[in-house]
């Protein structure tokens, strides 16, 4: 699952994604400006959010991003007040985390937000190969033969990158050059969500459904 953490403390911001790494696809952003380019560009169903950052505040951040994306959002902030804490439920937090704060209870906290969302998700997709039936949103789509085969190998590789070295092998063979490879998921991406399929640059993919 992709995991946008938003924060101006480096040491800290580089602290989570260390500790979140392996069980989520964590990208940074130190301010607002930063993070509205990312979510333009990309589907993250989770964000851990600061609340005072250098280029505005939080609160209606979150709320944007509530509205724009339907998102989970675990608020993590130095404002430690009931105020600011029910302020930040009222504007679509879905947990509210102060600083200073224990790693464990924000992994379980985020883990409970991430269960919700990634639920919703699931009910969104379904993939029957066998039929090769295939349908986003309630809506069919069409994938070749060629892109069936990569979704699928992803698929069973859940929670594991595969290589750009297996996916030549299993899917195209003889071929030469990986820029097919590129082609291809960029092709699959833009038909089942690109918040699915990530992109672990100079390494492979991994499947996040």
């Amino acid at each position: 699952m992709k995991l946008l953490i938003v924060e101006d403390d480096i040491v800290l911001s580089q602290g989570l994604n260390i500790f979140f790494q392996n069980r989520y696809s964590v990208t940074l952003a130190k301010n607002l400006s930063e993070a509205r380019v990312i979510l333009r560009e990309n589907s993250f169903p989770l964000m851990i959010l600061d609340l005072n950052l250098p280029d505005g505040d939080g609160l209606a951040f979150c709320r944007e991003c509530k509205e724009k994306y339907n998102m989970g959002i675990v608020i993590l902030t130095a404002r430690d007040l009931e105020e600011d804490e029910v302020r930040g439920l009222k504007f679509g937090a879905d947990d509210y985390i102060t600083k200073p704060f224990k790693l464990s209870i924000l992994d379980v906290r985020l883990e409970a937000v991430g269960k919700r969302y990634k639920a919703e998700k699931v009910e969104k997709y379904i993939f029957d190969f066998e039929r090769q039936k295939f349908t986003v949103e309630e809506r069919e789509i069409s994938l070749t033969q060629t892109e069936q085969r990569l979704l699928k190998l992803l698929i069973e590789n859940k929670g594991r990158v595969v290589t750009k070295e297996i996916i030549m092998e299993k899917i195209w063979y003889d071929s030469e050059t990986d820029n097919i490879i590129s082609v291809t998921l960029n092709r699959l991406r833009k038909k089942v969500g690109d918040d699915l399929i990530t992109n672990h640059y100079g390494v492979g993919y991994s499947w996040n459904g």
